[in-house]
């Protein structure tokens, strides 16, 4: 017998002096009267439910499931039996205190209390506080016992029972503890928390935001800015160019501060005082296995806060396009300024360096009104240098002028002069041309350099897709966004994770959709997309567009959504001579695409190749933009742009220590500081501090990374033990780092399958017409027949019998055009027609256009269904903003909303 099977049968079995015990070989608990309790079936669904976070105590569970069921109030014997079994441990006033809490439990709606997954959140809510009795595998292992049956573990005589003098001591804090959590049950959040997975409705905050989080927010809302689009795309552009590069720290000639690990790989001077005590040779097969044990050092301090100040000429070179491309360029450097700094904007006037505030709208249309007589900004210098040295942070100083009135000789006599420590020097010229020079006391480099067409400066912002092509097409595909929520078929390789987006998706008909709650549909967010696989996308904060790159291997198209729908139309990536395409991946705003032997570079604005880029032989492609070298020297490098040209970049691993280290993958993750690498046995290598996260799993062997997620926050692991060889284990670690999910073969993204939850729709059907009842009916190729029709005074699509014959049948027509859905129409003579569309869903439209419009959502059962005029009924899983709280659509309701609708619409058919 095992130490599990030990377990299994300690948590499952009935003390001989408690309130419960089994029956009928294991399929029912009942009340020492043989009154039941629960059936082995709802429990295991409990205990499956409860698991992950562990296993409370059984008979809180029993007690808790008891008062679900409706006999609790009426046969009140339970009392008597929970007070014989107290043996007089526990004060009276203990007992009546749980029972009433208990009380509360019975007295809640049916819905709230009867079915097996409110009984389990219910479970869960109640004993949320409670402590676990068994945690982790066994708690697995529990669960899975009960579904399969407990025969086993509750029939052997020889297990000695729970003594006497311990049970009613248990039972006692049972009822403490279920006195406590039921105590902060009620209704309403049970209700909540059932649907939505939480207890009470978010409430807006306001974040404080970083200047380069403000400033990417800003970048994003000029884009649809009348005035400033130009601006917004130009800045976008930009971001590439205006990141720099990342000072590395050198690491110190002796390391200060305590211990922090041990680990088995470290220099020899760290080798632990045991170690020493091994002979010779046996220390040195220790040292060359990996099985000698060191001391590991206190991480270094990060690295120090970094500012940026920057100084705009708004001198007359500047005037006209300069001055918006110059303003472009403030905004790009703010937003690339990291998430610890801030960025202070100055303006030169005269011999001054005004502060000015540019991340608002507001703020750069104050600034564009400001013209300066000055022909360059050097009389400012002096001043803009004194502001920033008196701050005790270091900063960035950056000058932003014309590229004229940087080689002016006055410029560079004062430049001389002054001899700033670092002066980053960023030149714009009416052509579009970009430089960025960093000028030292050694001279001066050019760190960057590229051209922007200034034409979008000036152009109109594109213009939102129009989802009307023809006018006869139902009212509904002009309403924006897309009031119903609706679900699909959900392809692992094409959802993904987005944040505070929630689950994104891919259709196979060219439509991006959006999951955010468990018990909802998807939110459409745009259509008529290219048709293809996902390559990838990007990972926005809060107030950001979605990029995403998705297309054939052949034919590439890049797009950007805001929340309310498509921002940017679908751009084809310009591969010319390229080839297939293998892999997509991006690093600051510019897009890879990369093949076997070479790699190519794209704006994702315009999707114009920047440049092209060979493969070094030897380097293999392993994971978004990382590479591994396959002989000896710096295995790992990293694709990056420098707004003139790619190369690759080594990745450091223990730069600086004499530690070697084997990865087999290299990734990134939203919101981390570095890549981070994963060894062959599991554990995660973070590049940022030179350090090793262990991460606590029981897969051993060889351990294989299968995927990872689009935001590098969930990775799925395989390894062939613990089990059979031939059978792989998976595993999805979430950052931060040690949090374990199991995940089967096809998902692994918990977030995901949380969210995702699709109903079967119809719409294979090929005729329309009425049945002998004088409702509108559908029929499909099998004869197979539906109706819409009042059942039970509420609004239901209601299968009907076959063979049934349809009066004024007419069947369903392709209509012309694209939808990336199928969209076909049936019309009668008389003008009115109805839409049957591929995404399950019926549009009536009458002929007579002051009659509203309606359109049915094709569930079986309560009919869900949206009117031209706005109004919405049915289900709340598929109505946007049903989520709201407080909103309440009542049978009543449905139905005054859908019968005269129908009505009138199949009268009109009849006349």
């Amino acid at each position: 017998m095992t130490d599990v099977d030990m377990a299994i049968r300690e948590y499952l079995r009935a003390p001989d002096d408690g309130f419960w015990e089994w029956r009928e070989g294991g399929e029912a608990i009942v009340w020492k009267d043989n009154r039941t309790i629960a059936f082995r079936a709802e429990v295991a669904q409990v205990l499956r439910w409860l698991a992950p976070q562990g296993l409370p105590s059984f008979s809180a569970i029993l007690l808790l499931l008891a008062a679900t069921r409706h006999s609790w109030l009426e046969d009140r014997s339970g009392l008597g039996i929970i007070a014989g079994a107290l043996q007089e441990s526990a004060p009276q006033s203990l007992l009546s205190n749980a029972f009433s809490e208990l009380d509360k439990v019975a007295q809640l709606e049916p819905e709230l209390r009867t079915q097996i997954a409110a009984k389990r959140v219910l479970v869960e809510m109640a004993l949320e506080g409670a402590p676990r009795v068994v945690q982790g595998s066994t708690a697995e292992a529990i669960a899975e016992a009960m579904d399969r049956g407990i025969g086993e573990f509750i029939d052997v005589a020889e297990v000695a029972v729970v003594a006497s003098n311990y049970a009613p001591a248990l039972l006692a804090r049972d009822l403490h503890l279920l006195s406590a959590g039921i105590h902060r049950v009620d209704a309403q959040a049970l209700r909540m928390r059932l649907t939505t997975g939480i207890e009470e409705a978010p409430q807006s905050v306001e974040l404080e935001l970083s200047p380069s989080e403000t400033a990417r927010q800003l970048i994003c809302s000029l884009l649809n800015d009348a005035e400033f689009a130009g601006v917004g795309r130009i800045a976008k552009r930009l971001e590439s160019m205006t990141s720099l590069p990342r000072r590395l720290s050198a690491a110190p000639e002796q390391e200060a501060g305590g211990y922090s690990d041990i680990a088995n790989r470290g220099p020899l001077d760290r080798l632990l005082a045991s170690e020493l005590a091994h002979d010779n040779n046996t220390l040195a097969v220790r040292v060359a296995m990996n099985e000698a044990l060191y001391i590991c050092r206190e991480s270094p301090p990060s690295l120090p806060q970094t500012n940026r100040a920057i100084l705009i000429d708004a001198g007359i070179r500047m005037w006209g396009l300069p001055r918006l491309f110059a303003t472009a360029a403030a905004l790009a450097f703010a937003a690339q300024s990291g998430r610890a700094g801030k960025v202070d904007f100055f303006r030169a006037s005269d011999d001054f360096a005004e502060p000015i505030e540019l991340l608002s709208r507001s703020g750069i249309t104050e600034h564009l009104a400001a013209l300066e007589p000055d022909l360059h900004p050097a009389a400012a210098l002096a001043d803009f240098l004194k502001r920033i040295s008196s701050d005790n942070v270091r900063t960035e100083p950056i000058l932003l002028t014309s590229q004229q009135s940087l080689d002016a000789a006055d410029v560079q006599e004062t430049l001389r002069q002054l001899a700033p420590p670092q002066l980053l020097m960023a030149a714009v010229d009416r052509d579009g041309t970009f430089r960025l020079w960093e000028r030292t006391p050694r001279g001066c480099k050019l760190l960057r350099e590229a051209t922007i067409d200034l034409a979008d400066i000036v152009s109109a912002p594109a213009a939102l897709v129009d989802r009307s092509s023809t006018s006869d097409l139902p009212a509904i595909f002009a309403v924006a966004p897309f009031p119903l929520k609706l679900p699909h078929a959900v392809r692992q390789s094409e959802i993904w994770w987005s944040g505070h987006w929630g689950a994104l998706s891919l259709t196979s008909d060219g439509r991006l959709m959006r999951w955010t709650m468990p018990a909802r549909g998807a939110m459409q967010i745009a259509e008529r997309l290219p048709i293809g696989r996902l390559w990838w996308a990007s990972q926005p904060d809060a107030g950001d567009n979605v990029f995403v790159v998705a297309g054939s291997a052949h034919k590439l198209h890049v797009f950007s959504v805001g929340r309310e729908g498509l921002r940017q139309q679908p751009t084809p990536l310009q591969l010319g001579d390229f080839g297939a395409v293998a892999s997509v991946c991006a690093h600051n705003g510019i897009l890879f695409a990369c093949r076997k032997n070479k790699v190519a570079v794209f704006d994702p604005a315009t999707g114009a190749q920047l440049d092209r880029l060979a493969i070094p032989h030897g380097l293999r492609w392993q994971h978004g933009r990382f590479f591994r070298l396959t002989y000896d020297g710096k295995p790992w490098h990293a694709l990056s742009y420098n707004g003139m040209s790619a190369r690759f970049e080594a990745v450091p691993v223990f730069a600086n220590s004499s530690v070697t280290l084997k990865l087999s993958t290299m990734f990134e993750y939203a919101g981390g500081d570095g890549p981070v690498g994963v060894t062959p046995t599991g554990q995660f290598y973070l590049t940022a501090n030179e350090k090793l996260e262990r991460v606590w799993h029981d897969l051993s062997g060889d351990i294989r990374v299968l995927d990872i997620s689009l935001d590098g926050k969930r990775i799925c692991l395989a390894a062939p033990h613990p089990e059979q060889p031939s059978r792989l284990e998976y595993r999805s670690i979430g950052m931060p780092f040690g949090i374990n999910h199991r995940c089967t073969e096809t998902a692994f993204d918990e977030r995901i399958t949380r969210n995702c939850r699709a109903l079967t729709l119809r719409h294979r059907f090929n005729v329309i017409g009425i049945d002998s009842s004088g409702d509108l009916a559908l029929r499909s190729a099998k004869e197979q027949l539906v109706s819409f029709q009042l059942a039970l005074n509420t609004p239901a699509m209601v299968s009907r019998s076959h063979g049934l014959k349809l009066q004024r049948p007419i069947a369903f027509k392709p209509v012309e055009g694209y939808f990336g859905y199928q969209l076909s129409v049936a019309r009668w003579p008389n003008g009115n027609a109805c839409f049957l569309d591929s995404r399950g869903l019926l549009h009536l439209v009458p002929a007579n256009r002051s009659l509203p419009e309606l359109t049915l959502v094709l569930h079986e059962g309560e009919l869900t269904g949206w009117r031209s005029d706005g109004q919405m009924w049915g289900k709340p899983y598929f109505i946007a903003g049903s989520e709201k709280a407080g909103d309440e659509r009542s049978a009543a309701t449905s139905r005054n909303l859908f019968e005269p609708t129908i009505r009138s619409f199949v009268h009109s058919v009849h006349a």
